[in-house]
Formats: C-alpha cells, structure tokens, sequence
C-alpha cells in the first residue's frame, strides 16, 4: 500500500513500456475531489448504454478513462511489467545503482569532466549528468550521439540513463568515448 492520494507513473521509461499510457491510482476517499472535465462512453456506468440520457460515472477510478482503452498500450505495459517483476525489482534497483555508481566514479577520474548529479548514496538514481569543461554541452551532445551513445542534453550537461540492462561493457566503452575528449 502506498500513503498517497494520488500516484502517477509513465509508461515508455522505467517500467520498458510503449508511450502512450500510464497509471493513475487514487485513493478512493478523495477520488469524488476530482472534478471530471471530459466525458467518453468508457468511463459511465451504463457503458454499452449508447441511448442513455444522462451519464453517470463509474463508482471506480474508471471514471477517468474517457476514450477507449490503448489495448495495445495495455498488453504492452502489461508484458514489460511482468518481465521487471520476473527479474525483482531490488535486482533491478541495486543493478541501476551499481551501474550509475560506476559512471559516476569513472566520469570523475576524467580531466575537465565534472559530475552534476546528486552523488549521496541517498540520492542515487538511474540518471548521471555531467559536463565538460572543454567542449559545450549541445557539441558534445551531437558528438556522443554520432558515437551512437543515447544521451540528452538536460540540467546544464549531458544525461545518461544506465538501466538495469545496460551492460557494464558498454559503460566501459562510454568512458573510453568521453576520455577521448578530455
């Protein structure tokens, strides 16, 4: 259970789904607080009732789906969610830690390359930003790109996002890149 009233999450990131669909929960005590701006036949009770007069919302957080469901979106993120559960979410977790701890400590024994993240073990995420301090950020964006390193220009650097997944050769080849330009 979570303390929350209301939890969103994306789909096409972490949890590896399509874009196109997320989650949405909300605590039933305050889901009636929610005031309803769009109406579609998904989301009332009388849900094949296409005569009806007057709508009236489903009792569930349904009410909020308006249009009709993104199936495929659905099966997707239904997969991709089954598969992080397969694998555990605290061996995904301590694989992404253990992955950003990695580029962190490399990134910093480079020359003229400062780490921008938040680098307390308390703040650790799957999210490593830094800069260089001899070529600007948009240059090194397009240079990292051509070298066909994913990566975006974001918070004053350039981000990298190591997954789970992201295998520690690839980090180790991502290195000998930005060494090459320090």
């Amino acid at each position: 259970e979570i303390n929350a009233d209301f939890a969103i999450a994306d789909g096409h990131k972490s949890l590896l789904s399509a874009e196109g669909l997320g989650i949405f929960y909300v605590r039933k005590q305050v889901m009636d607080k929610l005031q309803v701006l769009q109406y579609g036949w998904h989301m009332v009770n009388q849900l094949s009732d296409y005569t009806a007069q007057k709508f009236e919302l489903a009792e569930t957080a349904k009410r909020f789906e308006c249009g009709s469901p993104n199936m495929l979106g659905i099966h997707a993120m239904d997969a991709s969610i089954q598969l992080l559960l397969d694998i555990g979410m605290d061996d995904i977790g301590g694989r992404v830690i253990s992955n950003s701890q990695f580029l962190i400590e490399q990134l910093r024994s480079i020359n003229n390359i400062k780490v921008l993240s938040n680098t307390s073990e308390q703040r650790l995420s799957g999210i490593v930003t830094f800069r260089s301090q001899k070529m600007a950020n948009e240059e090194l964006y397009q240079y990292l790109s051509a070298k066909q390193i994913l990566c975006a220009p974001r918070g004053g650097g350039i981000r990298l996002s190591p997954h789970f997944y992201t295998p520690r050769e690839q980090l180790e080849e991502l290195v000998t890149i930005i060494k090459g330009i320090s």
